[in-house]
């Protein structure tokens, strides 16, 4: 990692100006200190930072050995400067499972196993993975057969009087749902924003909240091209990983080839770039069951089990009225690894926030300061991956969050 002298000499004197800021935040709550700020070393921030966001470090993903190794060096820190562990043992390590998903191995069962079958009284037709549809990699698994329901968009947006679920009972069936969003003018000039309701994400959570089994996403012939699945899965070699505790992954979700929607909708004679138009036209949603239709899917990804860890320090206040309350000072210390082999080292994204957290633990360990309440030294992993870490420690603090009075961040 190379970084211009003069440009690195502004963001440190940056980064220990917020540093102070944070100290005089700090000291009313936990006991007055003239010495704390003094002790402030920009050069030991420029070390810290300089070691974390090294090549050697390969972008500290989440997991990842490197990941793992800044969690050994930020836990000796926190054991140097005096903090306790969370538990008797005087661990550092706050343990967050995860699962790693991808496509099941060409050929193997869970590979041949994996079929949507659309079954009717004048149709029948199998479908194969990866040809005709994808999971989605935030898709849960398993096997369902139910109606399939056409619910456009799938947005329930209340303030712009637009709801796709609108006056149809999805509860326990397969939703067909349209990528993207619709372009819907109030007039001729301001345009509806949907937009945070547009991801697939988004969608998901909406279909769950409206009870369905499964849902289907297909491109949209309005304003995408091409008829194969969307594919999140470059390579047979590809995976996501998220934490076990991720709630929403409950249902299957799948992208489909337009192939198998187009046969879906002829089903109920309609055809969806039309009904997409109806949509636009009639600035509401176009929602309606397909008669004499099941959809059977069955789909198992191939799941390795992996973790990471937060690192929690804990400095015991001496306040016998005060101890109970809680003040966090955090950080996240995982980036984004390596893409297309260029190594993101994360300096300012988020060693210098580490940096900063294990600086002000150290300025509190060198004065000998007894603060008043107690102050929990946090660096939290996977929060480029979606917060990951400080989701897994509000679901399982260490202390009770009712406790907790302040978080400097």
């Amino acid at each position: 990692m190379h970084i211009n002298r003069r440009l690195s000499d502004l963001f440190f004197l940056t980064r220990i100006s917020y540093l102070l800021l944070i100290i005089n935040a700090l000291i009313p709550a936990v006991g007055n200190s003239q010495n704390l700020k003094q002790e402030i070393s920009g050069q030991e921030i420029y070390d810290h930072v300089k070691y974390l966001a090294s090549d050697q470090m390969k972008g500290r993903n989440t997991p990842s050995p490197q990941l793992d190794t800044a969690a050994m060096f930020i836990a000796n820190e926190f054991k140097k400067y005096g903090l306790k562990g969370i538990n008797r043992s005087g661990n550092y390590f706050q343990k967050i499972k995860l699962v790693s998903k991808s496509l099941p191995v060409d050929n193997s069962n869970d590979f041949k196993e994996s079929k949507l079958k659309l079954i009717s009284s004048v149709f029948g037709q199998t479908y194969n993975l990866t040809e005709d549809f994808l999971p989605c990699i935030f898709s849960g698994e398993g096997k369902i057969k139910s109606n399939v329901v056409f619910v456009g968009y799938g947005i329930s947006a209340p303030e712009s009087n637009y709801d796709d679920y609108e006056n149809i009972d999805v509860k326990g069936k397969i939703v067909l749902v349209l990528m993207k969003e619709p372009v819907i003018y109030v007039d001729k000039k301001e345009k509806i924003n949907f937009e945070k309701y547009s991801s697939e994400n988004s969608k998901f959570e909406n279909a769950i909240a409206h009870g369905v089994s499964g849902i289907m996403f297909v491109k949209n012939p309005l304003y995408q091209v091409g008829d194969s699945p969307k594919n999140f899965w470059r390579s047979k070699d590809s995976h996501f990983t998220e934490p076990v505790y991720n709630s929403l992954s409950t249902i299957p979700a799948i992208y489909v080839s337009r192939q198998v929607a187009d046969n879906i909708l002829k089903i109920g004679n309609a055809d969806i770039t039309e009904l997409a138009k109806i949509i636009e036209k009639e600035k509401n949603g176009v929602s309606f069951e397909i008669k004499n239709l099941e959809c059977e899917l069955s789909f198992t990804f191939k799941k390795t089990s992996a973790e990471t860890q937060n690192v929690i320090g804990i400095l015991e206040g001496s306040d016998s009225k005060l101890k109970d309350e809680i003040i966090i000072v955090s950080a996240h210390y995982d980036h984004v690894g390596v893409m297309n082999n260029k190594v993101f080292n994360g300096a300012n994204d988020n060693a210098s926030g580490t940096a900063g957290v294990l600086e002000i633990a150290k300025g509190f360990w060198k004065c000998n300061i007894k603060p008043k309440r107690t102050v929990v030294f946090i660096a939290f992993a996977g929060e480029e991956k979606g917060m990951w870490g400080s989701k897994y420690y509000v679901g399982n603090p260490v202390f009770p969050i009712k406790k907790t009075v302040s978080i400097v961040n």
